[in-house]
């Protein structure tokens, strides 16, 4: 499985995980793929035609974002939300969590499918997320 985190997380929380999933899973950042500027819509729109990514985010305002949200629909892929409280961890915990939490991750997407969306909690908790 490929992850790409959005640019709500830290590029080094990326790449320190990719180091630990090699070879089985691929995670990058999305400074990688698209350029730093890049507005959410366009990046969601140029991923349309790529199943290979599921996208981790910790960016909640994209719920109430009417235009995010219609293109996170049209998108129809696998998105692990970061819940609230993520972005004000200190980076470490951030790291400790996401490390302890990600063969979960990896089996709820197995038995749920890829079509479900997730969502971590900052108790470690993976479980479905209503569908936005």
């Amino acid at each position: 499985m490929n992850f790409l985190f959005d640019n709500a997380l830290p590029p080094k929380l990326a790449k320190a995980l990719n180091i630990l999933v090699q070879p089985d899973h691929e995670v990058r950042h999305l400074k990688e793929q698209f350029a730093a500027s890049v507005d959410d819509q366009d990046w969601i729109k140029g991923l349309a035609g790529d199943d290979d990514w599921i996208i981790v985010t910790a960016d909640t305002r994209s719920e109430r974002n009417a235009h995010e949200s219609q293109a996170w629909q049209q998108m129809k892929r696998p998105v692990i939300t970061l819940k609230s409280g993520w972005l004000d961890l200190p980076f470490w915990r951030q790291m400790n969590i996401l490390t302890k939490s990600f063969p979960n991750i990896i089996s709820a997407l197995h038995r749920l499918g890829t079509d479900q969306p997730l969502a971590l909690t900052t108790s470690v908790k993976v479980g479905r997320r209503s569908k936005r």
